[in-house]
């Protein structure tokens, strides 16, 4: 495990570099900013060609040379501009606010590096036992599960395959109006008495999130951290003030 551990986290380290090139006019003005910042510190070398080869995932680094790339990563990577911006189409003027997030939760590479640099750059290790999130956010709940070590559970929006007894409806109101009901299966016992993780595409008003701290509470477990991709308008600010868990946002719209 600690191996599959190790090549986890050198891809994630080789894609955040990839990302940072995109930065630089060309690949050897990058290896020049690189090497400045590793002799700054360390005796350490690296020839332009083994640095080359590393990009192409030609050959491989020292555990030491992967710990100075990944600090490089993640003072160098700008999260939102880099990742999250480009990607996302939010329209503002319609009612309710649409946001596309298609292709960036369609991106398992992109969304595992959002989770890597999340989890080091807040220090989220060994802090969860389990991720509770919903079906649309799925595939963002995958990556966080993949660099915590951690398994996830989901609610979802349609009726899961089982049996109607095992199946807990949970219906919710915002502004006195029924939004949707969605469903949880009472078989997964894997959030009782756990310290879970939440993991939200986008929150408008926070109903879904009410969801699924009522199913955490319904299994005696406890929320420990939020996280949302996007946090849009001012709405769902009232929801997280009677919370004790913390929130991130990684990037926040306002109406």
């Amino acid at each position: 495990m600690k191996f599959e551990e190790q090549i986890w986290d050198h891809l994630q380290v080789l894609y955040g570099l990839r990302l940072i090139l995109e930065k630089y006019k060309s690949i050897y003005e990058f290896y020049l900013a690189f090497e400045q910042f590793i002799t700054a510190t360390s005796d350490l070398q690296l020839s332009y060609s083994q640095f080359t080869r590393y990009l192409k995932g030609e050959t491989k680094l020292s555990r030491e040379k992967i710990e100075y790339c990944k600090t490089y990563v993640l003072k160098k990577v700008n999260l939102v501009t880099d990742l999250l911006i480009p990607r996302i189409d939010i329209d503002v003027q319609a009612q309710p606010i649409q946001v596309d997030l298609t292709e960036f939760l369609g991106t398992p590479s992109t969304l595992n590096f959002l989770a890597y640099y999340l989890c080091q750059k807040e220090k989220l290790y060994e802090k969860f036992d389990v991720i509770l999130t919903h079906s649309e956010a799925v595939p963002l709940a995958i990556g966080f599960s993949q660099t915590l070590g951690i398994p996830w559970y989901s609610v979802s929006y349609r009726l899961p395959s089982a049996k109607p007894e095992n199946i807990i409806r949970y219906p919710y109101l915002i502004e006195q109006e029924l939004v949707s009901t969605v469903y949880y299966n009472q078989i997964r016992h894997g959030i009782r008495d756990k310290r879970v993780l939440l993991i939200n595409d986008y929150v408008r008003k926070g109903g879904l999130l009410d969801i699924l701290f009522r199913v955490v509470e319904d299994n005696s477990g406890e929320v420990t951290y939020l996280l949302a991709l996007i946090g849009i308008g001012s709405l769902w600010k009232s929801f997280f003030t009677e919370l004790h868990g913390s929130l991130k946002v990684l990037h926040l719209l306002s109406q």
